[in-house]
């Protein structure tokens, strides 16, 4: 009795997690496909050239490109290459599970501008985030989305840790936003 009953748990927790991976597998298209259409929207003359999500910040460049971070990692970076807003004010807004949970006021001084935000995370904050970069009048002109998951779901599906290979593209809550630039 007690035998079968540990097969039918193993088997409910393979089954959950194959439905959770491709649920994930299919955010992960879709995310990609939306991401695709917005940058065929944007104007010629202003472009997010590069997003990027990473666990750190290394001489001003990212010190790698993922798009899934286990639930360990407590703050991400997200660095975007700007062209054709020199003298304006981009946002890098945070948001998860549909709410603003910090935003990351930049001052762009130069063309092409590089820079970056941050975010503390709460471990038990598991999903897909979006981070989307607005310009002066709150239109989004870019955007990258990251999952942040348990070690063993991040670690099922390893196309989720392919880097966003430079695709175009404080605070409120507990997360806290921080940004910084560099010109070329």
């Amino acid at each position: 009795m007690m035998y079968q009953r540990i097969i039918a748990l193993c088997m409910t927790g393979i089954i959950s997690s194959l439905l959770t991976t491709g649920t994930a597998a299919v955010e992960a298209v879709r995310t990609e496909a939306v991401e695709d259409y917005v940058e065929e929207q944007q104007p010629a003359s202003v472009s997010v050239t590069t997003k990027t999500f990473t666990t750190a910040i290394v001489d001003g460049k990212p010190a790698d490109d993922l798009r899934a971070f286990e639930n360990t990692v407590d703050t991400i970076y997200f660095y975007t290459v700007l062209e054709g807003l020199k003298g304006q004010a981009v946002t890098h807004r945070w948001k998860y599970a549909g709410h603003v949970i910090s935003n990351a006021d930049i001052s762009v001084t130069d063309d092409p501008f590089s820079t970056w935000s941050s975010n503390k995370i709460e471990p038990n904050w598991t999903g897909f985030w979006t981070v989307q970069v607005l310009d002066k009048n709150s239109e989004v002109i870019g955007f990258g989305t990251f999952q942040y998951d348990h070690t063993r779901n991040v670690q099922m599906d390893p196309s989720l840790k392919a880097g966003t290979g430079g695709k175009g593209g404080g605070g409120g809550g507990w997360g806290w936003g921080r940004g910084r630039g560099w010109g070329w």
